[in-house]
C-alpha cells in the first residue's frame, strides 16, 4: 500500500495497476476475515486490519488518492475494474463493520 503513492509520482502505471490489483485481494481477504463465523480470531485480526487502514491516526487507506488520480485513457480497462471492485468490497466492508457495530450498541443499550 505504501508503494501506491511512490508509483503515482513515477507515474509507473504498470507496477500501479499490480498493486491495485493485490490491494483488491487484500480487501476480499479482510472481508473473509470480518465474516468468519468459525473463529473470532479471524474477525479481531480484521478488526485489527481495518482499524490501521481506516480508523488509525494516520490512515492507510489509499482508495480515493486512486479514484482521484484515475484518468481515463491513461490505464488499462483491468485497472478500472480493479477500481471499481476495490471501491465496491471497500464500501461493503466499511457498511457491514457499521451496521454490526450499531447493532452491538442496541443490544448494549437494552
Amino acid at each position: 500500500i505504501h508503494s501506491i503513492d511512490s508509483y503515482l509520482a513515477s507515474k509507473n502505471y504498470a507496477f500501479l495497476e499490480q498493486t491495485v490489483a493485490l490491494y483488491t485481494e487484500m480487501m476480499y481477504g479482510v472481508q473473509m476475515l470480518y465474516h468468519s463465523k468459525h473463529d473470532e480470531t479471524e474477525h479481531m485480526m480484521a478488526l485489527g486490519l481495518m482499524d490501521k487502514l481506516f480508523y488509525g491516526n494516520e490512515p492507510m487507506d489509499q482508495l480515493p488518492k486512486l479514484l482521484a488520480r484515475w484518468v481515463p485513457m491513461q490505464h488499462s480497462k483491468d485497472y478500472l475494474c480493479d477500481l471499481v471492485e476495490l471501491t465496491h468490497v471497500t464500501l461493503k466492508l466499511l457498511y457491514s463493520h457499521e451496521s454490526h457495530a450499531h447493532n452491538f450498541n442496541n443490544k448494549k443499550v437494552e
